[in-house]
This record gives structure tokens, sequence and C-alpha cells, in this order.
């Protein structure tokens, strides 16, 4: 299918604004979220139009009660301590992972992390599948199935260094071009209304980075059975 480029829909300062009504549509997405399916956004990364060695996934599934540890995946190696690597990944308190799963819930958001290079064009690509468990005993197995539309127009991906906010459609991209001197930047996907706070850099990134890396922060500017990759384990 084509990919379709994604729209700059508005930056820090339309957020701030927008922030103050989000808490209208909270209870509304609370009590929404119990008929909310079982989710995932796959997205791959090209680096000066070569493909990086991996993709991430993200998304909610009912067996997890907030985190979900249980499907994480996790690098063969350290992806920021090697200084070689391009890859995209989520930095946190687990450390680095691939993967990144959510309990259901109407608003959420992630932090990802792209390691590219000092002046390269990055290039974000994804796509989604709409997911349907069942239960046997102690074991779930999914089923992939097509992601609702609608849920499209709900999600969202915000550039950490630019604070600019875009639009993620179906089958979309996301394209930035690095700095002379970057050779990372963080970016939040949001499911829901933008909240102020979604603007803040990725503390747990910067802190992972700086600990396993510190030449990288210097240059800074300021799956498994089941299908495809991203499918959770069965």
């Amino acid at each position: 299918m084509k990919k379709v480029q994604q729209k700059l829909l508005f930056s820090l300062a339309t957020a701030v604004a927008l922030s103050s009504l989000s808490g209208l549509a909270v209870s509304k997405g609370k009590s929404e979220a119990q008929n909310k399916p079982e989710w995932f956004v796959r997205i791959a990364l090209e680096v000066n139009d070569q493909k990086a060695i991996n993709k991430v996934v993200l998304g909610q599934l009912k067996e997890c009660k907030k985190l979900c540890p249980q499907h994480r995946v996790k690098p063969f190696s350290p992806m920021v301590k090697s200084g070689s690597e391009k890859g995209i990944l989520f930095i946190n308190g687990y450390g680095e992972t691939f993967a990144d799963y959510h309990g259901i819930k109407g608003n959420d958001s992630w932090g990802i992390t792209v390691l590219g290079a000092p002046g390269s064009e990055v290039k974000l690509e994804w796509d989604a599948s709409a997911l349907e468990s069942s239960r046997e005993k102690s074991r779930i197995t999914y089923v992939e199935t097509p992601f609702d539309s609608k849920m499209w127009k709900r999600i969202r991906i915000i550039d950490l260094e630019t604070l600019d906010v875009y639009e993620m459609p179906e089958d979309g991209s996301l394209t930035v071009k690095f700095g002379s001197q970057e050779s990372s930047r963080n970016f939040r996907v949001v499911l829901g209304p933008i909240k102020a706070d979604y603007f803040d850099p990725a503390s747990g990134a910067i802190k992972h980075i700086k600990e396993n890396q510190p030449e990288v922060l210097r240059q800074r500017r300021g799956v498994k059975k089941g299908g495809k990759f991203g499918l959770p384990p069965g």
C-alpha cells in the first residue's frame, strides 16, 4: 500500500492551549476504554534510505494491567552502548526494548528514541493491526484483525526536538532531518488529547544515553509465534 506522508498539525503553543481542555475528555475516555479493542502499531525506521536493523511495536492489551513486561522484547546487545547502530527503540526504566504494550485505556502515550547519524535523513513508517485474544487455561493467543480507521484519528506523533505535532495517517510516514551534530532524537506517540507535559524531554532516554554513550548526549541539540513481528507471543 502506498505510504502517505504525515501532516503537521500544530506546535507546542497550540498544544498548551488545547491541554487545558483535555480534562473534559478524560472521563469520557475512561468510560469508553472498556470497549476499546486490543491493538498494536508497528514502526519501522530508515536512515538515509537504508532500513534500520529493527522495528518497534506499541499498543494496548487486555491482559496488561498498566504495563506489560511479559511482552517486552530486548535487543540482543545494547544499541546505545555500541554507538554504531541505527535503530529505533523504547528507553525506560526497563532499559532498551523493542516492544511496549500497555493496558487498555482511553488515552495513552509512548516515548521512543531514534538513533541515527549527524546530518542524516530519518524516515519513520508505520502500520497497525487490531488483535483478538482468546484464553485457554493459562495460555493466551492472538489473531490479527483489521485496524479501526477511526483509531487513526486519535493517534499523533510529537517530535520532541522541534516540538511539532503530526497526525499519523493509516500506513503513513514521517521524514525528519537530523542536525549536523545530532545523533539521536526523541518522539512521543500519543493516543487521545495532546497534553502540555507530553512535550517534556524523555528524561529516561537521555539518562540512559548519557550513562551508556556520553558522546551521543554531547552531540544532541539542547515477534514471536503468531505471525508478523509485533504480535504478542501465544
